[in-house]
């Protein structure tokens, strides 16, 4: 960082691992998405590699600083620095002065993307699909002409518009009582609904440390006994633009498994709470998504072998596993911000049945 640096603003992700930085570099001001670094415990096939921990977006310059010959600008990027847009590039008001104090990031609902607001008003949004190789980084306020990374705001989908005014809504209605626990009853019957069994289910809180909350509830038969979240789906998971044109369907998950209840009696609920948990913030620990017929890599010691061999897969989807107990059947959830919400059931796997499908 530069001598005459100073950070205007510097704010976490509410839920994932990605920290928003404003850094006035005393020549100009950039709003700053960063990370997440460490990609080493990704589960196989779900690794970040292609995509970029730095995402950058430029809202203003200093007014003495403009310059139209853009040879010193490539100069300071070779040298690391962020560049300075040229004159040419921008808007006659494109040097307002920026109080600090007046602000404010607004998260999108998955957390990934924010968009920086200054007076109330947008500056700048740093959009999910930053993070490609060749994606557009930034809509600026400030800029009249599309400059390297860089778009005129006005050049924004109307849909990011709604996407902010929306989250904006989303974090603000979680702060209202009895918002948490109208949400969870309301699931909770949706399962309770679909599973029967006894009315009295037990129900474990997945300790993380972030939000949001997320609880297993256990409903057990003579037959068979099912361990399903709720409030998994309470955040749209991330990314889940970047790979498909409708995003709508799978941005939010509820997750289940069904196991015979007289295993369930033999290994304790332990090993299947932690599977659950580590599952159910995945999306916003490794900024990935979770959809029907995803395979992943993973170590199920708890369970028996079959023919020989351990399970050491899982795979997600949406039809209840096979079963003999005919009362069980998929829920139908209300939808939340608009998005359907599906439930996906994990099913034990070996390798060679990920690998070879």
């Amino acid at each position: 960082m530069d001598k005459e640096s100073q950070i205007l603003l510097e704010e976490p992700s509410p839920c994932t691992d990605v920290r928003a930085i404003v850094e006035d570099d005393g020549k100009s001001i950039y709003f700053y998405l960063y990370g997440p670094l460490d990609a080493d415990d990704y589960p196989a096939g779900l690794d970040n590699e292609h995509f970029s921990p730095l995402r950058t977006c430029w809202i203003s310059s200093k007014r003495q600083t403009f310059q139209k010959d853009v040879t010193p600008i490539l100069e300071r990027m070779r040298e690391g620095k962020s560049p300075i847009v040229p004159e040419q590039f921008c808007k006659a008001d494109a040097y307002n002065g920026i109080d600090a104090s007046k602000l404010e990031l607004v998260w999108f609902e998955e957390g990934d993307a924010a968009a920086l607001l200054h007076k109330g008003k947008i500056v700048g949004v740093i959009p999910t699909w930053g993070v490609l190789p060749d994606g557009r980084h930034g809509y600026s306020a400030a800029l009249s002409t599309p400059f390297l990374d860089f778009l005129p705001i006005e050049q924004m989908p109307q849909e990011m518009h709604q996407r902010i005014a929306k989250a904006s809504k989303f974090w603000k209605s979680w702060l209202e009582d009895g918002v948490e626990e109208r949400f969870f009853n309301s699931y909770y019957q949706s399962l309770k609904a679909a599973f029967g069994g006894k009315d009295a289910t037990e129900q474990k809180l997945i300790e993380n440390g972030r939000w949001p909350p997320k609880v297993v509830n256990i409903f057990e038969h003579s037959d068979v006994t099912i361990f399903a979240t709720v409030g998994t789906s309470i955040l749209a998971q991330p990314r889940v633009e970047v790979f498909t044109e409708n995003p709508q369907p799978y941005r939010r998950i509820e997750l289940a498994m069904l196991l015979p209840t007289q295993l369930v009696h033999e290994i304790s609920i332990e090993p299947i709470i932690a599977l659950l948990q580590n599952l159910a913030f995945a999306p916003w620990d490794k900024l990935i998504w979770f959809h029907d017929t995803h395979k992943i890599s993973y170590p199920l010691d708890f369970l028996s072998q079959k023919n020989g061999e351990n399970f050491t897969a899982l795979a997600l989807t949406k039809e209840i596993p096979n079963m003999k107990n005919q009362n069980i059947v998929n829920p139908t959830f209300a939808s939340y911000q608009n998005d359907p919400v599906t439930l996906l059931w994990i099913t034990p796997i070996i390798e060679s049945e990920r690998t070879n499908s």
